[in-house]
């Protein structure tokens, strides 16, 4: 699914005009109606209440109107502006309306008169507003939070940019958000999928070919994954299901490293390798994962692995396809050492950074070209690579993803609500799967674990990564929908990979 920008979808707007000779008139005429048939939908009986702003997103709400009124539906329409601040098309519907007899106020609603409605019509604020809503709007919108009836946003819900999906105050809570053409970045990142509820995306007959153009941003969907996940025969053995060595663990972080190689694991890599520091190694080959193979690696007084173990990861890298390292390792000299040694070899084993070894590359760009890498932040190390603070980043989370991958040259995945997965040239993807019980520590650990297999298994980084990200979140979603919430730990997240990939495979 193609997500674009509200100045995108403007363009496609203006380019069915000039190009197709497709008028305005006509698409809100097709946007309108399919706003009533969703109204019908959440509200078969009673009355309805539309509040309009001066825009085309107040003209949409005028032909929903109609078309609600044609259906015997009672309908009051509350405009936030005078008459002489509706315009052309939405001008043209607001005519209509009047001459057809049905209610129209020009001032905002009371709370109480939104409480008297079945459900109440959001066509305040379209996809080109920006900033705090203000003024009438302002009020309006208060008076759909205060008056706890049901919602339906007209493309957008009022106060929610429709880019970065950062809500304003005020801003609406919609149940049901109906827009057109494509879906818009902001209907899924930041606050978006919580202020949207359902999201229907509706056909108002723009051309095809406008729609169809190459995506600068894609929704990740479970067909997209289908169609990258290697099929599985009854030939495969566990060399050809792929080797992957997960290089991880320090003091007090040995979880980390089990969380990582049971990810690789459950994500289907045949053998698994899992490097640690020596101290360790008596302690996980007593407690497991099993299905892995462990190794000692040299360490340093502190327990933490030492530069001297870059020969022994080397000889452990023959015959793997995918190498992850850094969940738990210990920044210092060693950390270091080893992942510049990694990245300095001239392979095309696919080379997944996390966690402390992120810290390596901050200033250091040129590490990169010679091997396909992929990183894995969370905002805080997002920050630190760019040289701002993580605020920034989940500021403008688009924009640090697709500078990272620009800068570093390797795939960048982002973590955090609505993943984002961007290549160097200039591909982003946004993952819409995953919930809150994500935030906790080590998920980030299985997430590497799965992404480093996934590539073992021959399928591209940046394919891997789409993979990885959404797996990773469906199981958490799959976890909450059945236990709920509470009393989640990360490695939950192994049990409900199998459910995860079966849905997916599946359909």
């Amino acid at each position: 699914m193609r997500l674009v920008t509200a100045r995108e979808m403007a363009e496609i707007d203006r380019r069915a005009a000039a190009e197709y000779g497709i008028p305005g008139l006509l698409l809100m005429e097709h946007a309108g109606a399919a706003v009533a048939r969703a109204a019908a939908q959440l509200a078969p009986g009673g009355p309805v209440a539309v509040l309009a702003g001066p825009g085309n997103n107040g003209g949409d709400g005028f032909v929903a109107a109609r078309h609600l009124a044609n259906a015997d539906r009672r309908v009051t329409v509350f405009c936030t502006a005078d008459r002489e601040r509706y315009r052309e098309d939405a001008a043209a519907n607001l005519a209509i309306l009047e001459r057809l007899g049905i209610p129209v106020r020009f001032q905002g609603p009371t709370p109480g008169e939104l409480q008297a409605a079945a459900l109440v019509v959001d066509a305040l604020l379209g996809t080109g507003a920006r900033g705090v809503p203000r003024g009438a709007v302002a009020q309006a919108i208060r008076s759909i939070g205060s008056a706890g009836r049901p919602v339906l946003a007209v493309d957008i819900p009022s106060g929610l940019d429709a880019d970065t999906g950062e809500a304003w105050d005020p801003a609406v809570r919609a149940g049901r958000t109906v827009t057109f053409g494509l879906a818009k970045r902001g209907h899924f990142l930041g606050e978006g999928p919580e202020r949207c509820g359902e999201l229907v995306v509706a056909d108002i007959s723009l051309p095809r070919p406008l729609l169809e153009e190459t995506p600068a941003m894609e929704l990740t969907t479970p067909e997209m994954v289908r169609a990258l996940l290697p099929p599985q025969g009854r030939e495969d053995h566990k060399g050809s299901r792929g080797r992957a060595l997960v290089v991880a663990g320090g003091p007090g972080f040995l979880g980390a490293a089990r969380l990582a190689a049971a990810g690789a694991v459950r994500a289907g890599a045949g053998l698994v390798t899992l490097a640690v520091p020596l101290p360790l190694w008596e302690a996980l080959s007593a407690g497991g994962p099993w299905e892995v193979l462990t190794r000692g690696l040299a360490a340093d007084e502190r327990g933490a692995v030492a530069a001297t173990a870059l020969p022994e990861v080397a000889a452990l890298d023959q015959g793997v396809r995918a190498v992850l390292i850094g969940p738990g390792l210990t920044p210092g000299e060693g950390t270091a050492a080893l992942v510049r040694g990694l990245l300095e070899q001239e392979t095309q084993v696919p080379l997944v950074l996390d966690a402390d070894a992120l810290n390596v590359l901050a200033g250091q760009s040129e590490l990169l070209a010679r091997r396909p890498v992929a990183i894995t932040p969370h905002p805080g190390e997002m920050g630190r690579l760019l040289g701002i603070t993580s605020e920034a980043v989940q500021r403008d989370r688009v924009g640090a993803a697709f500078t990272a991958a620009r800068e570093l040259r390797c795939v960048v995945v982002l973590k955090g609500a609505g993943t984002l997965i961007a290549d160097p040239g200039g591909k982003l993807y946004l993952n819409p799967t995953g919930n809150p019980v994500l935030a906790t520590g080590g998920t980030g650990d299985v997430l590497g674990g799965m992404l480093a297999a996934l590539a073992a298994q021959g399928i591209p980084l940046v394919g891997a990564a789409v993979c990885a990200a959404y797996l990773h979140g469906l199981a958490a979603d799959l976890r909450v929908e059945r236990e709920g919430r509470r009393g989640f730990a990360a490695g939950d997240l192994l049990a409900w990979l199998g459910e995860a990939f079966r849905r997916v495979e599946q359909g």
